[in-house]
């Protein structure tokens, strides 16, 4: 089972996908263990300008994406140890996460790190770039952090540290990822179980499935927990 006898209730659940709606801090410590993390959480960007960051100047629903900088580090860093912790001695998180070029300086998501080690970091080219200023050269790219076990692998020898996709911008959720992205990242191992804790519109699930993988995710949004649900369950329409 995916959860160890606590009583969660999940908010959806099939034969290979489970739903929760909560706080990854609170429901984390009850997973049984996963194989990989594929994962992007909220970037700090609440109160931002510039056309790319205009879908996320009020935050994400009832969460306004806007705390002090000290709190977000430590924010991160404790969720980041507690994914650490649900891994298998096999198993990797893939954290995306981008360089925030802010005034005079440009803060990366190396300071989110509690001190795991950073097996490589992937490039994500979106093919296209907003915010521009005097200040920066436009940035049109992301990173995917890979902080992985000793004796985590990849099965696919041929997959290159840039990946080209472009951004997924039919999607309600404001701060989705094209589907491209965990799917190349799941199908290059062999991991059978994924989470992702900040689920949003369940594109890591969708991944996964796809992939004939098991997959649980975590959403502290129940609109999003609906929306990620209704992928599911027109996927497993789709299959029928």
């Amino acid at each position: 089972s995916s959860t160890k006898a606590t009583g969660m209730k999940p908010y959806y659940q099939d034969a290979s996908v489970t739903i929760f709606h909560g706080d990854c801090r609170d429901l984390l410590p009850t997973l049984d263990k996963v194989n990989l993390v594929f994962t992007s959480p909220p970037y700090n960007l609440g109160g931002s300008s510039g056309s790319e960051h205009s879908r996320l100047a009020d935050g994400y629903a009832s969460y306004s994406d806007d705390l002090p900088l000290q709190e977000y580090v430590a924010w991160q860093k404790e969720i980041l140890t507690a994914l650490w912790n649900n891994l298998t001695d096999t198993g990797a998180i893939f954290y995306n996460h981008k360089p925030i070029a802010k005034g005079n300086e440009v803060r990366l998501p190396l300071e989110l790190n509690p001190g795991l080690p950073l097996r490589q970091i992937i490039t994500w080219d979106r093919t296209k770039g907003f915010q521009r200023t005097y200040w920066h050269f436009v940035p049109r790219y992301e990173w995917i952090l890979v902080f992985a076990k000793p004796e985590f692998r990849i099965t696919n020898l041929s997959t290159f540290d840039i990946w080209r996709l472009q951004s997924d911008i039919n999607n309600e959720h404001p701060a989705s990822f094209p589907i491209g992205l965990p799917r190349r990242a799941i199908a290059s191992t062999d991991a059978q179980t994924i989470l992702d804790p900040f689920m949003g519109s369940g594109t890591t699930l969708r991944a996964a499935k796809d992939l004939n993988r098991k997959a649980i995710g975590i959403e502290l949004e129940e609109r999003y927990c609906e929306i990620a649900a209704k992928r599911m369950s027109q996927l497993a329409m789709e299959l029928n």
